[in-house]
């Protein structure tokens, strides 16, 4: 529903916002396990060193932005709970990958025969039908992967860990500049599966103080001619009125959802 022309009103909720920015298990056949198993373990996780403050994520991460960059790409902290050194979930297309590794898993389960030396998990689905399974393989790090977790997880004071053109969605949405950039350089879309981001708006008035309905409506409609965020419009038209305004963000229906090994989607980053 729209706002109400009521000057009354002390608080006023927009309504969300859609946007985007401009931007066969294998087990079932030994022969294409046993393959898989020889490929993940010669496959390096992270890739090359590029220089020491830059490396790129996995090789999954930049193929996954070639359409969508960072949307396609989830790896939000806030719906990754647990602390895992690597946990995210990359699309592209009909395939989605998904990696985790706790600190048990870099360590090795040493009381057990498999697994017994720092792994990682993998996940493929193929049109949401799981095709590789978290719990088929124990993949082994290659020696540069145990290099560079070393490096960046010890060594921050001159190691900055970057993914580059595989950067995924906690790039923006992990800072208060990235909110900030999301809110003011993102479009509208119509479309709620492509959504990148969420946008919800609450406005209270000053204590003591009104605010127009009409002023809501008009930000309204120039944001849908500007094709702006109405949370962008709505912050310059009441710069000066001393009202507060808090726009909460959340990845769109158009984000990869996680795929943990445990857990599930939570409530998202507000600012």
């Amino acid at each position: 529903d729209g706002p109400a022309p009521d000057d009354e009103r002390l608080l006023h909720v927009l309504p969300p916002c859609q946007a985007r920015l401009h931007h066969r298990r294998s087990e079932r056949n030994p022969q294409v396990g046993c393959a898989m198993k020889k490929f993940l373990q010669n496959t390096i996780l992270f890739g090359p060193v590029r220089n020491c403050s830059r490396r790129r994520q996995t090789r999954n991460a930049p193929v996954a932005s070639i359409d969508k960059p960072m949307q396609n790409i989830n790896d939000i902290q806030e719906e990754h709970p647990g602390g895992k050194l690597i946990d995210f979930t990359a699309k592209h297309k009909h395939l989605a990958w998904s990696f985790s590794c706790s600190q048990s898993d870099l360590e090795g389960h040493m009381t057990t025969k498999s697994g017994n030396y720092p792994h990682y998990h993998m996940q493929m689905k193929l049109n949401g039908q799981s095709f590789i399974r978290y719990s088929d393989f124990h993949i082994p790090f290659h020696k540069d992967d145990l290099f560079d977790i070393e490096l960046y997880s010890k060594h921050k004071d001159f190691a900055v860990h970057s993914y580059g053109p595989g950067s995924g969605m906690q790039e923006l949405m992990g800072s208060e500049e990235g909110l900030e950039f999301i809110v003011d350089h993102s479009t509208p879309t119509d479309n709620r599966e492509d959504a990148a981001y969420d946008l919800s708006t609450i406005i209270m008035a000053p204590e003591g103080g009104t605010i127009s309905g009409d002023l809501i409506a008009d930000a309204a409609k120039e944001a849908k001619e500007s094709q702006r965020t109405l949370a962008s419009v709505i912050r310059e038209k009441l710069k000066d009125s001393g009202a507060n305004i808090t726009t909460i963000v959340s990845p769109g229906d158009g984000v990869p959802e996680p795929q943990q090994r445990e857990g599930g989607r939570k409530k998202k980053s507000t600012r």
